[in-house]
């Protein structure tokens, strides 16, 4: 997560021809009832124990994620050198029946304080979760995975991503960054369409959602944002939190794992309404 030393400024824009979800388009958001089963799957123990280990530099860290994204059976993996430094960004692709791409990222880098298993470890561990879950149940859009490098400098990972591949039949981005240390809490600036469906979602396998908007904080959603593309960003942190990023108390020991495991669900079943919801996506 990067804390910012500025506030955002609120834009309105209209969105024309992107992912928009016609059930939620409304004002005010009537947020539809899923129309199927929630999944109740989440972290195994072994998810749980990559949190034990976590490496210490950002090049390990990166080379860990990439392994982790790459046992997870993808249609295509990739890395990509990142501008001007000497991390990357990993992808790992897995084909759905549309073309149209849902990209589904967390951020793998540190800063020098703390372990960094919450801010974002916990994102890379439920990140390979859900690419590993895609692989075995095939998508209906094509998802793309993707770890990013450089975060915490000001996105250069994310901002590098969108340079090069660009946002063309990009439905949405959804992020996902530092879990486990309060309750799902779904960023007030996400995409109302894309928020009004992950909370239906979420409480329909058991998890209440929260929201907020922390101003100081910002990650690699923004360069989606900036490009028009709906985003959905995922987080546990308020304000009384936020202060626990990049100190010494991101550690192992202040990570509740019944959180990150409830966050776990929420956030794949989230992401499977989205994809299911093929019909209400319009492809760019």
């Amino acid at each position: 997560m990067r804390r910012s030393t500025r506030s955002f400024i609120s834009k309105a824009f209209v969105v024309v021809a992107l992912g928009v979800l016609a059930g939620c388009a409304s004002t005010p958001v009537t947020c539809p009832s899923p129309d199927y089963s929630p999944v109740i799957a989440s972290l195994t123990a072994a998810d749980l124990a990559l949190l034990d280990s976590v490496p210490r530099n950002n090049m390990a860290r990166g080379e860990r994620a990439a392994s982790l994204l790459g046992s997870a059976a993808c249609d295509s993996t990739s890395s990509t050198a990142i501008k001007s430094s000497n991390q990357f960004n990993y992808e790992c692709v897995i084909a759905g029946m549309m073309p149209a791409r849902i990209v589904i990222g967390a951020h793998y880098d540190k800063v020098w304080q703390g372990q960094g298993v919450i801010d974002n470890w916990t994102g890379i561990v439920v990140l390979q979760m859900l690419a590993h879950w895609f692989a075995a149940h095939p998508p209906v859009h094509t998802m793309v995975f993707v770890a990013f490098g450089e975060e915490e400098p000001g996105m250069i990972g994310s901002r590098d991503y969108v340079r090069q591949r660009g946002v063309d039949n990009v439905a949405a981005m959804v992020n996902i960054d530092t879990l486990g240390i309060g309750p799902l809490t779904i960023d007030s600036r996400s995409d109302e369409a894309l928020a009004c469906r992950a909370r239906e979602a979420a409480a329909a396998s058991g998890v209440e959602t929260r929201s907020n908007a922390l101003r100081e904080s910002v990650s690699d959603w923004e360069p989606f944002d900036r490009r028009g593309v709906p985003i959905l960003n995922f987080h546990s942190l308020d304000a009384r939190s936020l202060r626990l990023l990049h100190s010494s108390r991101d550690r192992r020991s202040n990570l509740i794992d019944a959180r990150l495991e409830e966050a776990a669900r929420g956030i794949l079943n989230a992401v499977i309404y989205l994809d299911r919801s093929a019909e209400n996506i319009v492809e760019r």
